[in-house]
């Protein structure tokens, strides 16, 4: 586990390269090993600019790691561009990768594709909040303790939010909701 830049002082640029860097390629390989599509380069890019980024919004009085602190700032930043890279190219990917050439393979890729679209429109209609305690509990594989940490909550605040997340999203991506216009939250 890598070391933590300490939580009473802003880090500098090198700091945060030195402390955050493995850590975000890690993150980026994460996210290119679950999706095919992205480009390694890119999100380890997107990382670091993220993370240098927050140092400025940084509060070392609060007590909360810098590593912390950016894991969840910078992980949706990094999924944020997955979703700005359009379904046009992750579907091209797709079929490339998997070699669809017959119909039925091509129609499964794209039924795919659309699901992953409607559960990403469907992340967007939730809270922030929410939105963090899904990326630590199921992305960064927190526990519901370091999820309640790092989000500075109670531990029963991180579940409910969380299981309140995963209704609203359940009630969002239903076959009645699916058959209500696509903006609606």
């Amino acid at each position: 586990m890598p070391h933590d830049v300490p939580a009473l002082e802003k880090p500098s640029s090198e700091a945060v390269l030195k402390q955050c860097g493995a850590w975000i390629y890690r993150a980026a390989r994460r996210i290119r090993d679950r999706m095919p599509w992205a480009d390694l380069d890119e999100l380890v890019q997107q990382g670091i600019m993220i993370a240098l980024e927050q140092r400025e919004r940084y509060a070392p009085e609060r007590g909360v790691p810098f590593l912390a602190f950016i894991k969840p700032r910078v992980f949706g930043a990094m999924i944020d561009l997955m979703r700005t890279a359009g379904a046009a190219s992750r579907t091209a990917a797709s079929f490339s990768e998997l070699g669809a050439e017959d119909e039925e393979s091509a129609l499964e890729i794209i039924i795919r594709q659309e699901d992953i679209e409607r559960i990403s429109q469907a992340v967007d209609c939730l809270k922030a909040e929410e939105k963090t305690a899904l990326a630590l509990f199921y992305l960064e594989e927190l526990t519901n303790k370091e999820v309640a940490i790092a989000m500075a909550i109670d531990e029963s605040r991180a579940t409910r939010l969380r299981q309140r997340a995963i209704r609203r999203l359940a009630d969002i991506v239903s076959p009645a909701a699916a058959s209500r216009a696509r903006n609606d939250c």
